[in-house]
């Protein structure tokens, strides 16, 4: 990586600004044990809500199955650096912060087999246009899967 391509020391992941670009990325899930249980795209873009402080953003994702998802999330910060985050099609609700190391939010998601689990996502950007996301979801405190996604602004 280039200096030019570093971000500033000072600089933090902020949901609400690095998906108004548009960007793609690329991750992959995995079990416990490290195997690959599915790979995928993502793609999207967001805007901002001149009304207030809020940004809406689309991610629309393509799974190694066939399996498409899209969602629309709509995020609202305070000036404290706390976020919401909701997508209202799912009914999810996230809640994070801004901090020195980085962006972290969590929230808690439908299971495929029943029950809910609980996503704890942390974003740190690794240049001024691309940003890497770590996933981890549990249940009862108990890892069931690890996700890392790539972002890169297109």
């Amino acid at each position: 990586m280039s200096d030019e391509s570093a971000p500033p020391l000072h600089a933090v992941f902020r949901p609400d600004s690095f998906f108004l670009e548009p960007f793609r990325g690329w991750g992959l899930t995995c079990d416990p044990r490290g195997r690959v249980l599915s790979r995928f795209e993502v793609s999207g873009s967001g805007r901002l809500d001149v009304r207030g402080r809020s940004a809406w953003v689309e991610q629309n994702i393509a799974y190694d199955n066939g399996r498409r998802d899209r969602l629309n999330w709509e995020i609202v910060s305070d000036d404290d650096g706390h976020y919401v985050g909701r997508e209202h099609d799912k009914g999810l609700k996230a809640e994070g912060r801004a901090g020195p190391e980085g962006f972290c939010w969590g929230f808690r998601t439908p299971l495929p087999k029943g029950g809910k689990g609980w996503i704890r996502v942390d974003y740190t950007l690794i240049g001024q246009d691309v940003a890497i996301a770590r996933a981890r979801l549990t249940r009862l405190g108990i890892r069931l899967s690890d996700t890392t996604t790539f972002y890169r602004h297109v």
